[in-house]
Parts: structure tokens; C-alpha cells; sequence
């Protein structure tokens, strides 16, 4: 077995067909050399979106060879299941992933946006001495330990329940006659009366199993913490001062892998959210992911975190609390035409528009390079759609027989802007009226030595 390393959109090292016969089986290997040379398989994680990898058949001079091409996600999986994987890094260098995150769940509604975020293939065979575990497990936990912030602050679901109490001379809630009979005693039949009284409290299991997720958080970055620096110590903390909140909480002994999380109403979006976190969580840990161990290496069942996604949510945050934003709407569906990014109400008479169809590029090369071509016929397709245009008329702010701006909003690492600043927007030369604009993204702190 061999694991290949890239960064996103990057192609591999080129798999000798003899590299192949030494790892794969007879069946496996039959099925690639019979295959014509190109894209042989394409492993999707998300419906209508790039696949997470391609893997390719190539011509060489002594046969074939298979190379592995990487797009907008990050993370680990099997090419070959049991022989070959693929560990995918962020395109931009010590990105601060878990930031991004904590400050893209900021906004009111972004919760409802995190379906499809993280993806944990949890029926595949974990992936043995995997170094991709810590970028996990930071990713994760930033995002529980902010979600479950917002569930305190709004305060903890609670809901009735009903347990087996033992009253002495009284009843409180529904008589257990056949538990109460087993129990009547000579003389003093009646001294004790077994019941199932009714609480409304928090003490529920989707609360229980949110204390359980904390403590196991708090524990394994406590005890990590050297090894994950800062970024670790502070999301430990975090941990420790979320915990004080379910006080009022049971504790949830054990938790099995094959169990499944609780369920809870979907309109609660934070709490189905944190449970999905939390029980992707405790997959990874139940199989050593985050602990080293002498006996046994590092092992991480197969994930994948969408970039693209993640920078879309990232820069919304940004749009919800800019002051030069007026109105937002984000993936707006209109009947024909699909989804733009963002449908954005300006307002400051010194900007060059006041309304205009915005994107959000995860492609650090635009801060050097035009836009390509078919980006700029998705978001000029978008400024044609007459819902569009209808929408920013009722505003007052488009005429029909104008061209809508067109706005791209790009990842720059060089950027000196940390937020959208409408003020230095770079006009496009050979479309008109395109913009564009680089926001630089979180980096990682450097550790003193």
C-alpha cells in the first residue's frame, strides 16, 4: 500500500502499471488494463458538483499509467480501496480552516448552509497511518463547538419525559399497578407506589449526546495540546466553558459505533446540524484517528470537506455584516436559470452600482488572470435571467434594457482586503461592466518555537 499527496486541482505523481501489479489483486488489475485510456472513475460525494477525484488511465512508453487529478475538495480517501489512497491539501498554504469556518457560522441562517459541507464515508474501510487527521479533527470540532454556542445562547431544547420513580404514601404521575404490586409489603401495603411522573426539562437524549460529544472533545484536545498549538488550546477552552451549560444534563456513559445520533424536529437546524457533526465525530475517534498509539498507527475512516462551499459561506458572512450591503440573497432559486450566488442591494453613492449578481470563486489565479470564459457565461447567463432583473427592477435600481453588473468575489492569499470593500472593486478589461475583488483568507499562527 502507498498514499499519493496533491492540493487541490493538482495531478498526481504518474502510478506505474508495475506499482499497480504489486498492490492491486488479479481482478482489480485486469479491470484497468482492459480499460481505454482516460477517466476510468470519478468519486462523487456531492450531487451536482466536481467530483472529489478523477482517476485516469495514461499511455507510457513501457504501457499505461494511472494518474489521480484533484478539484475543489479536501481530504483523504481509497483510489484503490486497501492499496492506494489519496490525501488532497488546501490549494492555499496554511489556510486556516476552522476560521473560516467559526466566522462562516456567525450569520443567522448559515446553519441551514452547511448540508454537504463535511462528508465522512463512514461504510469505507478506515485508511491506515493517515496524516490528515488533525486538519479533521480542528475542522470538526470548530464547527460543534460554534454550533453548539449558538444552542446555549438560545438556550437548550427541552422536552418532556417520563421515568420510573418510587414514591413513599403518594402518586405523582401515572400509577405503575403491575411494578406496585410486585412491591406491597404486609401490613403496609400501600407505602410504597411505583409511578412514571411527567418533567419538562433538558434533560434529553439529543442534549445528553451533546454533553457526551463536549466532554470527549474537551478530553482529546486538552491532551493534544501541544501537538495542535493554539488553535487546539482555544477550542479547548471553548469546550470547557460550553460543558458548564449542561449541568442540568445527564451524562451519556458509552456511545457504539453502529448507534445513530438522536433525532430531533428539523425546524431545531442547529441541533440537527451538531448531531451530524458530533456523530462524525465520534466515528473518527472510535477508531483511533486523533491518538497515537505504539501498537496501532493513526487510522481515518474517508472524509471530504468542499472548498468551494466553505469559501461561499465565508464570504457571505462577510456580505451579512458589510455596511455597504443593503440586502442580501443567497442561492435565490428561480424557476429557469439554476441558483446565482448571490443577488446583492448596495447602498453608498460613491460605489459604481448600486445592485448586481455576485459569485464567489474559490481561484486565488484571478488576482493575475482574467476571468474564464465559463465563468463569465454562468454569471452573465445569471444577469439575463428576467427574474433577476425583476428583482433589482422592484428596487429600483435596474432598467430592463441595462446590463446587470456582474460582481466575482475571488480568494487572494496576497490581498490586503480581509473583507469585500466595494470601494476597490477592479473593473474587468474585456467585459463590461465585470468586477472583481480578492479578500485574503485567515492563515494559520505561527508557533513560537
Amino acid at each position: 500500500m502507498f498514499n499519493l499527496t496533491i492540493r487541490e486541482h493538482e495531478t498526481s505523481r504518474p502510478i506505474a502499471a508495475a506499482e499497480l501489479r504489486e498492490v492491486l489483486d488479479d481482478a482489480a488489475y485486469r479491470r484497468i488494463e482492459e480499460h481505454p485510456i482516460g477517466t476510468f472513475f470519478k468519486q462523487r460525494v456531492k450531487d451536482n458538483a466536481e467530483p472529489a477525484f478523477s482517476a485516469v488511465k495514461i499511455a507510457t512508453s513501457d504501457g499505461f499509467a494511472v494518474q489521480v487529478q484533484g478539484s475543489y475538495f479536501v481530504g483523504i480517501d481509497w483510489v484503490f480501496p486497501g492499496a492506494v489512497s489519496i490525501q488532497v491539501l488546501p490549494k492555499v498554504p496554511d489556510i486556516d480552516m476552522p476560521a473560516m469556518l467559526k466566522r462562516a457560522l456567525g450569520t443567522a441562517d448559515s446553519v441551514k448552509e452547511l448540508d454537504g459541507l463535511v462528508t465522512v464515508r463512514q461504510n469505507e474501510k478506515p485508511i491506515p497511518e493517515a496524516e490528515e487527521c488533525d486538519r479533521f479533527l480542528l475542522f470538526v470540532a470548530a464547527a460543534f463547538l460554534q454550533i453548539t454556542r449558538r444552542i446555549v445562547r438560545k438556550g437548550l431544547l427541552k422536552s418532556f419525559r417520563t421515568e420510573d420513580e418510587t414514591f413513599r404514601y403518594r402518586i405523582k404521575g401515572k400509577l405503575r399497578v403491575s411494578d406496585t404490586l410486585r412491591k406491597m409489603r404486609l401490613g403496609d401495603p400501600f407505602a410504597r407506589a411505583v409511578c412514571s411522573p411527567q418533567r419538562f426539562d433538558a434533560d434529553s437524549p439529543a442534549n445528553r449526546f451533546l454533553k457526551f460529544v463536549l466532554r470527549r472533545i474537551c478530553a482529546l484536545l486538552s491532551s493534544r495540546a501541544r501537538a495542535l498549538g493554539s488553535a487546539g488550546r482555544l477550542l479547548s477552552g471553548e469546550a470547557a466553558r460550553l460543558l458548564r451549560s449542561f449541568g442540568e444534563v445527564s451524562d451519556l456513559r458509552t456511545w457504539c459505533r453502529g448507534d445513530a445520533a438522536p433525532v430531533v424536529n428539523p425546524v431545531f437546524s442547529e441541533y440537527v446540524a451538531a448531531l451530524k457533526l458530533g456523530r462524525q465525530f465520534l466515528l473518527q475517534e472510535g477508531i483511533g484517528a486523533f491518538q497515537k498509539s505504539e501498537s496501532e498507527p493513526r487510522r481515518i475512516v474517508p472524509y471530504w470537506i468542499d472548498m468551494a462551499q466553505l469559501f461561499e459561506l465565508y464570504v457571505l458572512a462577510d456580505l451579512h455584516d458589510n455596511p455597504k450591503v443593503r440586502d442580501v440573497h443567497y442561492h435565490r432559486t428561480f424557476q429557469v436559470g439554476g441558483q446565482p450566488d448571490f443577488l446583492l442591494d448596495l447602498r453608498g453613492s460613491e460605489l459604481p452600482f448600486e445592485c448586481c449578481v455576485a459569485d464567489a470563486k474559490y481561484k486565488p489565479r484571478y488576482a493575475e488572470q482574467e476571468l474564464g470564459l465559463n465563468d463569465a457565461r454562468q454569471l452573465s447567463g445569471y444577469g439575463r435571467l428576467k427574474s433577476v432583473i425583476g428583482w433589482m427592477t422592484q428596487r429600483g435600481h435596474s432598467d430592463r434594457k441595462y446590463i446587470v453588473p456582474c460582481l466575482v468575489v475571488y480568494a487572494d492569499p496576497s490581498s490586503a482586503n480581509e473583507r469585500v470593500d466595494f470601494t476597490k472593486l477592479t473593473p474587468l478589461t474585456h467585459w463590461e461592466d465585470f468586477w472583481k475583488i480578492g479578500i485574503r483568507l485567515p492563515q494559520l499562527p505561527k508557533e513560537s518555537a
